[in-house]
């Protein structure tokens, strides 16, 4: 008998970039409330509040529409592979 060879991340092509960009989304994940605070706070002090405050939700707002595309795109099928389906309630169970 062979070995089963899983792909955890889509394609081999780009696993390694996958791989990438998704550690990056991970960590913007979890640092996000720190990192965009102690920067929006010192931009506001130093610079107009209501344009930093303005301008710091549009740049958020791309950046966490760029990874929630990006984790749909890449992780959808991998949820829907080997004989899994979605019930009622959105959770995946195996067949």
């Amino acid at each position: 008998m062979g070995q089963q060879h899983v792909e955890l991340f889509g394609g081999s092509s780009h696993g390694g970039r996958t791989a990438v960009v998704g550690s990056l989304v991970a960590a913007y994940a979890v640092f996000d409330a720190l990192v965009f605070l102690i920067v929006i706070v010192t931009l506001a002090a130093i610079f107009n509040p209501f344009l930093v405050f303005v301008g710091a939700s549009v740049v958020v707002t791309i950046i966490n529409l760029g990874c929630c595309s990006w984790l749909n795109r890449e992780w959808t099928p991998k949820d829907m592979a080997n004989g899994s389906r979605r019930d009622s309630r959105g959770c995946v169970s195996a067949r």
